[in-house]
């Protein structure tokens, strides 16, 4: 098993990672809670799903590692585990400051759905 060390405090700032549904799904940003550059990404639940229930947050990986082995009994190819890891919770007053702009229309049509459905009770 071959081990990789993915360090993304050296990496360029806005570079995409992953994509999801032709959207950066995954980029090299500063890390909202230390200043540090990472791995960001953004989780947002479906405000009617009860199998994702939560509040949105940001989750910064700065330093993973990365996996390589090959395991065909399970169906498994690769494993990235994050050995840096910050998470922050997206409220009121930090959501400025946390999300771009998709990612804010995002929050807001998440918050204008948690509102209608609060409203119908």
């Amino acid at each position: 098993m071959a081990t990789q060390t993915i360090d993304y405090t050296r990496m360029q700032l806005g570079r995409v990672l992953r994509t999801y549904k032709r959207r950066a799904d995954c980029i090299v940003a500063r890390c909202p809670k230390r200043g540090r550059r990472g791995e960001r990404a953004v989780t947002i639940p479906q405000p009617n799903d009860a199998t994702s229930p939560g509040r949105p947050y940001v989750s910064v990986t700065h330093v993973a590692r990365n996996l390589s082995f090959r395991a065909p009994e399970i169906g498994l190819a690769g494993f990235r585990e994050a050995t840096d890891h910050c998470m922050t919770t997206i409220t009121r007053e930090n959501v400025d400051d946390t999300l771009g702009a998709e990612d804010r229309r995002r929050y807001d049509a998440w918050v204008a759905a948690l509102r209608a459905y609060v409203e119908q009770f």
